[in-house]
């Protein structure tokens, strides 16, 4: 069956076909915050987030001084913004 040029290549039109499906579906079905990666460099882990559909948040983690910082760019003054600290010793505290 597959000796035939026709049919290897109409076979291989078919898989080829069904891969492209199968990424345009994930794709289209991928969560919002399935996009986010985190990144570690030295003492900081950095990750991002969404806090509205125009707003991106980046969480910066430093590791050495046990703190959070939330940062968003500001459109109108064209600079990054911070929101908000968070002391992890105190915040993860039994």
């Amino acid at each position: 069956m597959l000796k035939n040029p026709q049919n290897l290549t109409i076979v291989l039109l078919l898989a080829t076909a069904a891969v492209l499906a199968a990424m345009l579906l994930a794709t289209y079905t991928q969560d919002a915050q399935a996009g986010t990666s985190a990144g570690k460099q030295g003492d900081y882990i950095m990750v991002n987030g969404m806090w509205s559909g125009s707003t991106d948040l980046v969480y910066i983690v430093d590791i050495a001084a046990r703190k959070l910082n939330v940062y968003y760019a500001h459109a109108a003054s064209n600079d990054v913004k911070l929101i908000q600290t968070v002391d992890l010793a105190k915040a993860f505290e039994e």
